[in-house]
Order: structure tokens, then C-alpha cells, then sequence
């Protein structure tokens, strides 16, 4: 079962503030990080703001393949009026590819999943790494995915969160 959901739960004041912010642009894609909650059947749905329509299109084409990847354009009236059906509806959860606190976030990573960081390290890279040294990590969201910064020493590595917790 994945633990870390580091994510917002949308309300339609976020959705006002996106326009007022000139974020016109919602990417969505389906959001696996939660379990289904037995009795409600909700769809979880992510959704990363742009104000660029080229970044927008840019997430979309990474994630194509997902059923629930579209572009959410806020100036279109029936967009808004679907997103906003969405939120007051059963259908669907809706997250916020947003973190309210980056240096909790970054802090929890470390301190609960520090052993299998290690063991990921040990695993998948010739870093001759000693548990005293120091291994400093980072938490970074990239098209909707989270990704763990490894740094040691000199040495840099992007590793799909996923694979930290699935690490034996």
C-alpha cells in the first residue's frame, strides 16, 4: 500500500484562484497513490495547472497513454462547468498536484523511508555508500509523478518514488 500522498484534495476555491492566477490550463491523469475506499467507488484524478499552453500539451503528451489525460481549459465555459460537476459530484477525487509544506514533505522521505533509500542505493547503484555519510534527498513532481533526488557526494540521481518503496 503506498503511504506517501503529498498532494491537495481540490476545492472550488483553488479553482478561483487558478483564474485569478491566470492558470488556465489543467492537465489530468489518473492518480494511483490511494486505495479505493471500500462503498465509494471514486475515481482519484490528478491535476497540474499551467499557465502555458505549451507546457500543458507538453505533460499531456508524457502521459497519453492514461485514460483520464486531458487538458481542463478553464476559459471554456463547459470545461468549467465539468470540472465543477466533478468536484461537487461521487464520480471523482480530485487532488491538486500541490504541496502544502515541501520541507515536511522532504522530511517525512527521509526520516520514514531512509532504509529503503539505502537499500535502493546498495541495490541499483556502485556508490560505495556508508550509512554515516550523508545522503541527502529531495522530493520532486514531474508530470505527476514523484520522483526522490538522491545526492551523495558528487553523484546525483532521479528515482521514480515507486521504486524507493518497492526497494527490498
Amino acid at each position: 500500500m503506498n503511504l506517501l500522498q503529498p498532494f491537495e484534495l481540490l476545492k472550488p476555491v483553488h479553482v478561483e484562484r487558478l483564474i485569478k492566477l491566470e492558470k488556465y490550463f489543467l492537465v489530468s491523469q489518473s492518480y494511483d497513490r490511494l486505495p479505493s475506499i471500500p462503498g465509494l467507488e471514486r475515481k482519484n484524478i490528478l491535476l497540474t495547472d499551467y499557465s502555458d499552453p505549451g507546457l500543458a500539451k507538453l505533460h499531456l503528451n508524457a502521459v497519453k497513454n492514461d485514460a483520464y489525460a486531458s487538458i481542463i481549459k478553464l476559459k471554456r465555459e463547459e470545461h468549467l462547468s465539468k470540472l465543477n460537476e466533478m468536484l461537487g459530484g461521487d464520480k471523482y477525487r480530485l487532488f491538486w498536484n500541490i504541496v502544502k509544506d515541501r520541507g515536511k514533505l522532504n522530511a517525512l522521505v527521509r526520516n520514514h523511508y531512509k532504509d529503503k533509500i539505502r537499500k535502493f542505493v546498495e541495490q541499483h547503484t556502485n556508490w560505495p555508500y556508508s550509512t554515516g555519510e550523508p545522503l541527502h534527498t529531495t522530493v520532486q513532481v514531474i508530470f505527476g509523478e514523484i520522483f526522490i533526488n538522491l545526492k551523495w557526494r558528487t553523484k546525483r540521481l532521479p528515482v521514480k518514488f515507486i521504486d524507493i518503496e518497492n526497494a527490498a
